[in-house]
């Protein structure tokens, strides 16, 4: 959209953003899907400033399911081992990056849900659902539960507190998994 920087709004035209979709498209299909919303937001802003002189939107009547492609639903889960060293990437984040990433991994809830939640309202009662989810066994579940616990509790607290109160807990979690390990073989 880099070409369209020295242009007037008005005389971006449909071939235009269909120029810009398809040579994103070439690169990615999701990042299309993404730009295509971008440039539809924009022009729909402006006319409802009603000060750029455009009388639509050169989005109008374009659908990205047609010039795109249908979205699919995503399949892919991350893997133990991914989830591991998801975890111990985000204690590099810092706050209040490295808690959100970890909330994220501890509840399952996507990005969005759990940037809107209030503070107050992540607790045990209402993470239970979730972390049935992310937990097959009953001593799992009971620290899967508490890490939430504690991070809900330590969310206002320094970083390296945190840290360290749900390392603990998950390192518990660890020997509860390698118990329950041993015991299935």
């Amino acid at each position: 959209m880099s070409r369209w920087v020295l242009r007037a709004i008005c005389d971006i035209d449909k071939s235009d953003v269909l120029a810009v979709i398809d040579e994103t498209l070439e690169r990615s299909f999701w990042q299309a899907h993404h730009v295509f919303a971008y440039i539809s937001r924009i022009f729909n802003w402006a006319l409802e400033r009603d000060a750029y002189g455009l009388d639509r939107s050169p989005c109008d009547r374009l659908r990205p399911a047609k010039i795109i492609g249908a979205k699919e639903p995503r399949t892919r889960i991350l893997s133990d081992k991914e989830l591991r060293a998801l975890w111990h990437a985000s204690n590099k984040l810092g706050y209040p990056l490295g808690p959100f990433v970890r909330l994220l991994m501890l509840t399952g809830q996507r990005r969005s849900e759990a940037a809107e939640r209030e503070r107050d309202s992540i607790t045990y009662r209402t993470v239970q659902h979730q972390a049935a989810l992310i937990a097959a066994l009953k001593d799992e579940l009971a620290l899967a539960l508490r890490a939430v616990n504690a991070f809900a509790k330590a969310i206002t607290r320094r970083q390296d507190d945190l840290t360290k109160e749900i390392g603990e807990l998950c390192a518990k979690l660890s020997e509860v998994e390698q118990g329950s390990i041993e015991t299935r073989q």
